[in-house]
Order: structure tokens, then C-alpha cells, then sequence
């Protein structure tokens, strides 16, 4: 409860007045919600700006019913959506079906009394305890999570889903039993709702599954239940996700559109450009988890990181310990996750860019968590160092000294700083607010106001 507690203070802190506006786009997706209010129907794809998915336009319109046109209609959605990703990551790293007891599992583990626990294999359920804690606190306090929370934007939902396919097919894939792969297969149809990165999620999913036909083959007694449960999965996600593929058979060139249109090979000439500007977007994702996250202040406070410096060290050794254990279904599951959630975006112009790796914020918290963990149980075993430090209590307090240690100069940076820029007020869109306010207070049905022509299309106004 305690990380959760965590996770709430910082997503809903002032989610209704800091920023006190909208940038264009969530402006964009209200005044959608806002349309299908009015008229009905229903709509599987909105082709303008880009072209979006429809399924956080639906979402957003209990929350404009209830709250109205206001910025905090649509972050109390977001902030929502985020809190419950922490939730179930916590959840989903809890469960003893998604993992298997190795050597490596074995090291890395706190003493943590039994009671605390009720399963048939206290020791994993000790590890799993552990690793849902640490990675739902880094979550908790992910600036990259928290900044894309903020933001009110569509992307937050595939993080939440990314967690519901994974914990479900890994459940079903252990236990064998068929409802967990149709909830699986459920919210990968769903998925392809949300964001375009979605798309990487049956990837991710395809390559870590691959391997375990080899790695683990399928006794002959169970190779039918396993195909009927993959029949289950596949079939589900394609009845769900059957709309919106029909219409975007019969629309192709918005399948592509959005993504296409932000390759570096449109910007550039010739292909010692791009290779350079390739090498240059792979150092600045590998900034963005330590050094220098994206100069755009619509993410918060320009160019910091997603992830502190204190804690990068901590995801590269976690990166180590699931690559080194490649044959663990979890293991490669999370891997793989992170690999190709944060590089699909290298080909894309603005990297790092927090929402086309919106994919990776999940694994990002478990690869801090194994590093973190792994470190702290070496220097429980390590007979190098004096009996009288390698206790559990000076670990525990290592642990959340390294946990709160990045948080001091995130608050400032983000709650304090990153509010007070001009930059930040023009983006969004104060004087919409101004405007707005203006309006309501001079509200009177026999009296005509006049709007300035410049700001009379505006969708923040218009939202407003």
C-alpha cells in the first residue's frame, strides 16, 4: 500500500491546475470525446492529426461528463490509467506462475520472514515479494512515467496493457489453464486501439515465446492443450482487434502514415546522413536512461532524464542478469521487452522521444529492480566485507537510500522548475486559459463576445 500511496501522490498532485493548460494535442483528443458526446456513433480510428486510435477518446467521456471541459479531465484519466499500471506491475511481479527458481533467483533475495507469504514454494514467493516492491516503488517514481502521465495523452494506456498480456499469457503458459490466454488475447486486440507503438507488443511477445519450444519442448501429452491455447489467444485478439484491422484494410495508407512520416530517411539525403544520424539517436536513447532525456519541454523539464544517473547503473546490471538468464521465459520476456520498446524508436526523428518508447517504462522498472537487488545480495554474501554490515537491515537501508536518493532533485526539477518556464506556459497554452476565464465571467446570454480571430480555431480554446 505503501508504494501505491507513492505512486498516487505523484500522479495526482495538482493534476488539475499544474500545468495550468493543455498542449494542442489532448486539447485534440477532448474535443473528439467531446463530438462523440454530442453526436454519437462510433468511431474506430480518427484519420486527422496524424490519424489516432479511438479507445482513450471513449475512455475520456465519463470523465468530461463528470468534471467537464478542464484540463483535469483528461489527467484525472491519465493519472488513473498510470496509477493502475503500477498496480498491476506489482501484481504481475507478485504472482509465482510467471517465473521459475534458478540459480540466479536464488542469489538475489532478501531474508524476508514467511509469514509474510502464503504459497507451495516460499522461497520464490520471498524473491517475487521482493522484486514487486522494489520495481513498483522505481515506477512509482519514474520521472519518464510520470512526465507521460502529465501529459493527458493516449499512450499511457499501452503500458497498462503491455503488463495485463504479459502477467496473462505467462499465467496461462505455467498453469496451462485456457482464460488466462483469451484475457491475453483480450488485451493485445485491445491494444491495437491505443498507440501505434502497441504494435510491438505481438513482436515482443512472438520472440520471447520462440525459443521455449526449444528451450522447454512441450511434453507429448500436453502438445494439444497447448495448441488449443495459443488457437484461444490468436483467435481473441483477432475477433477484438477485427474492426479496426477491416478499416484499416480498406484505409493502408493511415497504418503507415503516422509512423512513416517520422523517419529520419524523409529529412535527410543521403545514406551517410542517415547512418550518421542513426549513430547519433542510439547515444542520445542511451542518454535518456542517465544523462540528458528530450530537450522538449512538453515532456517536463528539458533535457532531463528519464531515469536518474543513480539508478542507470542499476538497469544496465539488470539488463545483465535477464540476458544471462535468456532461458528463463521471464527472463527473455523482459529482455526483449526493453530492447525492442526503446530501440524501434532509433529510426525516428526527436529521439529520445518518451512516447515512441513508451513501451520500455514497465521493463525499465524491473531491470532497475533486478540490478538493485542483485547488488544488494552480492554485498550480502560478499565474506570480504565485515559480518557486522552484511545484516539485512544495513541492506534494506541501502536499498532505500538508492530508491529516494534520485528523488529530491526530480521534484525540484519537475514540480518546481519545470512549471515556472516560459517555454513550458506557452506550450500549454496559459492564455487559453486566460481567455477562457475571461469568457465565463462575462458569460451573458444577451450579450455577444468576440473571440480574437487568431485564436478562434485553436483547440485548446475550442476544448475549453
Amino acid at each position: 500500500m505503501g508504494v501505491i500511496l507513492v505512486a498516487f501522490l505523484f500522479r495526482f498532485y495538482r493534476i488539475a491546475d499544474y500545468p495550468l493548460g493543455l498542449f494542442f494535442d489532448p486539447a485534440i483528443n477532448g474535443l473528439d470525446a467531446v463530438r462523440l458526446i454530442q453526436r454519437g456513433g462510433y468511431v474506430l480510428f480518427f484519420p486527422t492529426n496524424g490519424g489516432r486510435e479511438s479507445l482513450f477518446m471513449y475512455l475520456l467521456i465519463p470523465f468530461i461528463r463528470f468534471f467537464g471541459t478542464t484540463p483535469f479531465s483528461i489527467r484525472a484519466l491519465t493519472a488513473t490509467i498510470s496509477l493502475i499500471t503500477v498496480v498491476l506491475l506489482i501484481a504481475f511481479l507478485r504472482n509465482d506462475e510467471i517465473r521459475t527458481m534458478n540459480d540466479e533467483s536464488k542469489e538475489t533475495r532478501l531474508q524476508t520472514p514467511n509469514s509474510q507469504l502464503s504459497t507451495s514454494n516460499p522461497q520464490l514467493s520471498i524473491i517475487n515479494y521482493q522484486l514487486s516492491i522494489v520495481s513498483g516503488f522505481v515506477l512509482a517514481t519514474l520521472p519518464w512515467h510520470i512526465a507521460v502521465t502529465r501529459l493527458g495523452q493516449r499512450p499511457i494506456l499501452v503500458p497498462m496493457l503491455a503488463i495485463a498480456i504479459f502477467w496473462f499469457f505467462l499465467k496461462g503458459w505455467r498453469g496451462g489453464q485456457s482464460r488466462w490466454f483469451v484475457l491475453s488475447g483480450l488485451f493485445m486486440g485491445l491494444a491495437g486501439y491505443t498507440y501505434s507503438a502497441a504494435r510491438l507488443l505481438p513482436v515482443i511477445l512472438v520472440m520471447a515465446l520462440l525459443p521455449e519450444f526449444f528451450i522447454q519442448p512441450i511434453k507429448r501429452a500436453n502438445v494439444k492443450r497447448t495448441a488449443v491455447n495459443l488457437v484461444l489467444f490468436l483467435l481473441t485478439a483477432l475477433i477484438v482487434y477485427a474492426p479496426m484491422a477491416w478499416y484499416l484494410l480498406n484505409h493502408p495508407a493511415q497504418f503507415t502514415a503516422r509512423a512513416a512520416s517520422v523517419m529520419v530517411w524523409n529529412f535527410l539525403d543521403t545514406p551517410a546522413d542517415i547512418i550518421a544520424e542513426l549513430g547519433r539517436n542510439f547515444l542520445r536513447i542511451l542518454g535518456f536512461f542517465c544523462c540528458a532525456g528530450s530537450p522538449n519541454p512538453i515532456f517536463g523539464y528539458p533535457g532531463y532524464p528519464g531515469l536518474s544517473i543513480w539508478l542507470a547503473p542499476f538497469l544496465l546490471l539488470g539488463l545483465v542478469v535477464a540476458l544471462k538468464n535468456w532461458r528463463d521465459f521471464f527472463h527473455r520476456l523482459v529482455a526483449l521487452w526493453w530492447l525492442i520498446g526503446v530501440f524501434a524508436s532509433l529510426p525516428a526523428i526527436e529521439a529520445p522521444h518518451p512516447l515512441r518508447m513508451i513501451v520500455a517504462i514497465p521493463p525499465t522498472a524491473i531491470l532497475v529492480a533486478l540490478g538493485l537487488l542483485k547488488l544488494i545480495n552480492w554485498l550480502l554474501s560478499n565474506k570480504r566485507i565485515p559480518s557486522s554490515l552484511r545484516t539485512t537491515h544495513y541492506a534494506l537501508l541501502l536499498l532505500i537510500l538508492l530508491l529516494i536518493l534520485p528523488l529530491p532533485g526530480f521534484i525540484r526539477a519537475y514540480y518546481v522548475n519545470w512549471g515556472n518556464l516560459e517555454v513550458t506556459q506557452g506550450i500549454y497554452d496559459y492564455n487559453a486559459i486566460a481567455i477562457r476565464d475571461a469568457v465565463l465571467s462575462q458569460a451573458n446570454k444577451n450579450i455577444p463576445i468576440y473571440l480574437p480571430q487568431s485564436r478562434f480555431n485553436d483547440s485548446t480554446l475550442l476544448y475549453y
